[in-house]
């Protein structure tokens, strides 16, 4: 076997390392979309799977995977001057990059959204890592500096540039922070104790009202646009059976939902179909 992907599954555990054992394996990927209902998480560190000579393409971002990065990491592999893609985004990863990546000569790193506090500075002179964006961008290519965050946690030339915290180290306390912590959406620093739930503190009760009320808004408010979106777009359909329009699989109202339209009289089904292109289908 040569490809192996395990994605958005309910895998929990730690990462086996029987897979080790797998030699021929040139991708591999074991990765969550974190916050998707129903996904699981691997937990524990990240074996190095040094057998796995020919992989060129690892995969475990949005997991929980947590310690250092093994230092032996693909340790035996023949594949170092090719192109290697590390996915290693959203865990709890820890500590110093190890500086034995530097024998991958065109590495794609990416290792956003962890508790790195170190990377080796000679990986800010590997110029052709990232798409040869190391070239251009130093080390902000890989990963913000501490007290910096970005939107990627990187800088990718494309408009995702590394702005520093307004509230320095205490806002983006490790490398690669994708947000500034305690900053409202207006870049400002909100005062500590508006922040005492994000801290685990006890919210006040005032707090707690405006808390509830926002969600008791929100449901209201889909409560009423889930009907009246379902209402015009019978609408759509009727006006379109009046005059004689064929039925066909053409998407005529994208809209969040897929609706598929029933007999006179019954009810419209629903279904969410994230995947496809949404649309009115008859």
């Amino acid at each position: 076997m040569e490809y192996l992907e395990m994605d958005d599954n309910i895998l929990t555990g730690a990462l086996p390392p029987e897979l080790n054992s797998m030699t021929n394996l040139k991708y591999l990927s074991l990765a969550n979309s974190k916050g998707l209902e129903g996904v699981g998480s691997l937990t524990g560190t990240l074996p190095p799977y040094p057998d796995l000579v020919h992989l060129r393409e690892l995969y475990v971002d949005g997991n929980d995977l947590s310690g250092p990065i093994p230092s032996d990491l693909l340790a035996n592999s023949v594949e170092t001057s090719k192109l290697m893609s590390l996915g290693l985004t959203h865990n709890r990863f820890s500590g110093t990059l190890p500086r034995t990546l530097y024998r991958f000569t065109h590495l794609q790193l990416l290792i956003e959204g962890n508790q790195i506090e170190e990377m080796p500075d000679d990986f800010c002179e590997m110029e052709k890592w990232m798409d040869g964006l190391v070239g251009q961008y130093g080390c902000d290519a890989i990963m913000c500096p501490i007290g910096y965050a970005s939107p990627l946690g990187k800088e990718d030339g494309d408009g995702a540039e590394c702005w520093e915290c307004p509230n320095g180290k205490e806002g983006a306390p490790y490398m690669g922070a994708t947000w500034c912590l305690g900053i409202d959406e207006n870049n400002n620093i909100i005062p500590e104790e508006d922040t005492a739930g994000i801290k685990g503190e006890d919210v006040s009760e005032e707090k707690k009202g405006g808390i509830h009320g926002a969600a008791v808004f929100f449901i209201c408010l889909a409560v009423l646009v889930v009907p009246i979106s379902a209402f015009i777009i019978r609408k759509r359909l009727a006006y379109r059976r009046d005059q004689g329009i064929e039925k066909t699989d053409e998407v005529v109202n994208p809209t969040p939902f897929t609706v598929h339209a029933k007999d006179e009289g019954e009810n419209l089904g629903v279904e969410s179909h994230p995947d496809n292109v949404p649309g009115v289908h008859l």
